[in-house]
């Protein structure tokens, strides 16, 4: 009798632990597509306010650009050479510097990319002629043309615009915005657990660099801006090679860490996105439920 007790007990406890390894494997799998849900959707809301930030950018250039002063003084300048005109013209770039939000500094240039006349201040003084790409596009809207490091948390977001006038095009218009979006975008961390962060990265000669700075300390020191992202399994390499996908395995961060994270390659910048957790936030409750389990 004593024998078939045991036995009955050792086939109890048996079921109780495949029962238990059977519970564990869900929970794994029902946490895990939690997790891939809600950084999809994370991802997806964050690809849609930078979205957001970059028609607000494009606005401001366009607001300047439609100055119809702006346009004629430039075509008059070009045409004769007449020195009011400039006065006219920095004039005209003085009121929008001082007017239209987030501009650090404003230039305009003749058809043949030669700066005429600046106002503002950037990082840096605008350059002296446009690059071609800038003097040859034949469209008429806000072209992006880089992110530039301004000294700040954020970086400078520079556009190029023609101004046409009567169907002619006079020149060029360039726009230095100041980026802090960004940095407010990226710096709130409501939803992103202790661990969570979003990132918006760039092309970099090194491989990659983020826009703004990051939320966790880097060899023990606090980042106060950008930093480079050269580590081959960061997941800001995937955002920047077209990925638009959640990945839960062979992923790094720019601590070393193993990480999950959703990629978004953004195509009117040339960006990438990357919203990501440390594997092992993710697994602590995977963990936890097995340990109450066994």
């Amino acid at each position: 009798r004593t024998k078939l007790v045991f036995a009955f007990a050792a086939v109890f406890i048996g079921s109780l632990l495949t029962f238990g390894y059977l519970l564990y494997g869900i929970a794994d799998r029902l946490i895990g597509a939690g997790t891939i849900d809600q950084l999809e959707s994370l991802a997806e809301s964050g690809s849609d306010a930078i979205e957001g930030i970059v028609e607000g950018w494009e606005e401001r250039v366009q607001l300047i650009g439609s100055r119809t002063q702006l346009r004629a003084s430039l075509g008059r300048f070009v045409a004769t050479g007449d020195s009011a005109e400039l006065v006219t013209l920095r004039k005209i770039l003085d009121d929008a510097v001082l007017s239209v939000r987030s501009v650090a500094a404003i230039a305009v240039y003749d058809r043949g990319g030669a700066m005429v006349a600046s106002a503002g201040m950037g990082s840096e003084p605008p350059p002296g002629s446009l690059p071609a790409r800038s003097t040859s596009s034949t469209s008429d809207s806000p072209l992006f043309l880089e992110a530039r490091p301004s000294g700040e948390p954020y970086p400078e977001i520079i556009y190029t615009m023609p101004l046409v006038r009567e169907n002619r095009r006079v020149g060029s218009l360039l726009v230095v915005l100041n980026g802090n979006r960004l940095e407010e975008l990226t710096s709130d961390t409501t939803g992103l657990g202790r661990s969570g962060e979003l990132m918006v990265v760039a092309s970099d000669p090194a491989g990659a660099r983020t826009l703004h700075p990051v939320r966790h300390p880097l060899d023990g020191f606090d980042p106060e801006g950008p930093i480079l992202l050269t580590g081959e399994r960061d997941p800001a390499h995937l955002a920047l090679s077209g990925v638009n996908d959640v990945e839960r395995e062979g992923l790094e961060d720019y601590r070393g860490r193993p990480v999950w994270a959703a990629t978004r390659f953004l195509r009117d910048t040339g960006w990438g996105l990357v919203v990501k957790y440390d594997a092992d936030e993710k697994r602590s409750g995977i963990e936890e439920f097995g340990w109450e389990m066994f």
